[in-house]
């Protein structure tokens, strides 16, 4: 009989470990990226990571099971995770990195500017967010006010404003 143990379940980080034990074999372990945290979806991702342990563990079957070690004990160093910082993700990419100690193992994040391309890219997929918000302004049973006309004129000419994609000046939206 094959049984789990999920050791780790971090949505932060979409990030599910499951340590794998069968009688007379080592441990397995599996790390998952996964997306669905609920408790249900937790024990489904454990339970088919129990093929993958089943198969390690008939590929080692013929195997020694034991390895003779000179220094058989160990540390293992702590895990420190920490918040992602607040950053505009309009302009900002974020990061994280892995940084060892003597004493842990540390999450450290980097905010970092992004490109005018990715910027450029950020701010087109707004705007034809906000363009398609206005869409059925434009349907035959429909009549656009001068109002609407001019605001999705306004969005479709951000890419020409004097300092995009570095700065944008989003229109204000009409309440009508």
């Amino acid at each position: 009989m094959i049984n789990y143990e999920i050791v780790k379940a971090s949505p932060q980080q979409l990030h599910l470990q499951v340590k794998y034990t069968k009688a007379d074999l080592p441990d397995y372990w599996i790390n998952f990226n996964i997306t669905d945290f609920s408790e249900e979806n937790l024990h489904t991702v454990a339970q088919d990571g129990a093929e993958r342990a089943k198969s390690f563990w008939e590929n080692i079957s013929d195997l020694p099971l034991e390895v003779a070690l000179q220094s058989p004990t160990g540390v293992a160093k702590p895990r420190i995770y920490t918040d992602a910082p607040d950053c505009d993700e309009a302009i900002q990419n974020v990061t994280f990195e892995w940084v060892e100690t003597d004493d842990a193992i540390t999450q450290t994040w980097t905010v970092s500017e992004k490109s005018d391309e990715e910027k450029a890219n950020v701010a087109r997929i707004k705007r034809n967010s906000l363009l398609r918000e206005t869409d059925h302004y434009g349907l035959s049973d429909v009549t656009m006010s001068n109002e609407i006309t001019t605001y999705r004129q306004d969005l479709r000419d951000i890419p020409q404003q004097e300092d995009f994609p570095t700065t944008v000046t989003w229109p204000t939206k009409p309440t009508n």
